[in-house]
């Protein structure tokens, strides 16, 4: 009888196999989950970037707005964002200055 037959070997072969793959399956699970939080780590920060920019822009826009006033009578806002309409642009509004504190 060879030592392969014998069945401790064969249970102990079959144990020490179901060992390795339940530690094979745990070890890709957890870099799948690691990796998701890495992708929404990365898109917390994009949404930063983002944000950070938008409050940049609306002060030009504000500034812009402010200069034009003084030589004009009236504000240009409305009439610029018409404008951006038409050219196919859609503000969604959810990034106005009331709601920044949202996203910090």
């Amino acid at each position: 009888m060879q030592i392969w037959e014998a069945p401790e070997v064969l249970a102990a072969i079959v144990g020490a196999g179901g060992n390795i793959l339940a530690a094979t399956i745990a070890a890709i699970a957890a870099a799948l989950i690691g990796r998701r939080f890495l992708n929404q780590e990365a898109l917390k920060q994009k949404l930063q970037v983002a944000v950070s920019d938008i409050k940049f822009l609306t002060e030009v826009e504000n500034i812009h707005v402010g200069q034009r006033r003084e030589t004009e009578s009236r504000s240009t806002r409305r009439d610029v964002r018409q404008i951006a309409k038409r050219h196919g642009f859609v503000w969604s509004g959810k990034f106005i200055p009331s709601r920044w504190d949202r996203y910090d």
